[in-house]
């Protein structure tokens, strides 16, 4: 199974993502809180094709909602 991270969150502030392995697996559309230990959350929504994309090993940038007056850019690669 494949190990999936965040490789970078930008201008992070305490935020995570981690994607398990079946979600890529599945690879349905899904949507994940980054929230970590910040004080507020933000999400981020990981498309069927964005999982395609992980599946095969190439990493992915996805932004998340804007919550606190900014957002984020969240890459995820798997290995």
């Amino acid at each position: 199974a494949k190990t999936c991270k965040d490789s970078n969150i930008t201008s992070n502030h305490g935020h995570a993502l981690t994607v398990p392995a079946a979600d890529v697996t599945a690879g349905a559309e899904k949507t994940y809180s980054v929230q970590g230990s910040s004080g507020h959350d933000h999400s981020v929504t990981i498309t069927a094709a964005n999982f395609a994309t992980l599946a095969a090993n190439q990493s992915i940038t996805v932004t998340s909602t804007t919550d606190a007056g900014h957002n984020h850019d969240v890459t995820v690669s798997c290995a």
